[in-house]
């Protein structure tokens, strides 16, 4: 039926096929921070990112015009866990109707509202010249506000993962 080598061949070919599977569905994963212009659909910013990093999106809250600082962390999940929420005034605070009132402290200068276990998969901000949204992650800043094309433009942020074996042999099928 088979002969001994044959056998032998064909149970290789099989240990490789799980083998390669295994390491398919096991291997580390690469993160990346898409930030994109959402009507127009071209990426601002791409960086690479790990679970635990935080990212800080500052900018001047329209009614009270004062400074919001939203802080999150990436998690293994690609997902943005609000950690905290900064506020310039007591009143920007406020105005969001923390409950109960005392989770609300004052730190460093700033109302702080904890993020309460909140998490989104995209982030979005609809940002224009005089806004100042800026995005800090690590030692980068990225001035979304500098990079509106027009009032009112549309920013999503997104993380992005990728296995590094399908990454390293995405190459292979460019043109």
């Amino acid at each position: 039926m088979f002969s001994r080598r044959s056998a032998w061949s064909l149970g290789f070919i099989a240990a490789s096929l799980i083998a390669a599977a295994l390491i398919l569905t096991v291997s580390p994963y690469t993160f990346t921070l898409h930030i994109r212009a959402s009507a127009e659909g071209r990426d601002l910013a791409v960086i690479p990112v790990a679970p635990g990093n935080r990212l800080e999106v500052k900018y001047t809250h329209s009614m009270f015009g004062v400074p919001q600082i939203e802080t999150f962390s990436i998690g293994p999940d690609r997902l943005f866990h609000l950690e905290k929420v900064s506020f310039g005034s007591q009143g920007a605070a406020l105005y969001y109707d923390p409950d109960p009132p005392q989770q609300l402290t004052f730190q460093d200068n700033l109302w702080v509202l904890p993020g309460n276990r909140t998490n989104y998969s995209v982030l979005r901000y609809r940002v224009s010249p005089g806004t100042g949204h800026v995005l800090i992650l690590k030692d980068r800043r990225v001035d979304l506000s500098g990079r509106a094309t027009a009032p009112g433009m549309l920013v999503e942020v997104k993380v992005v993962g990728r296995s590094r074996i399908m990454g390293a042999f995405a190459g292979l099928w460019k043109n």
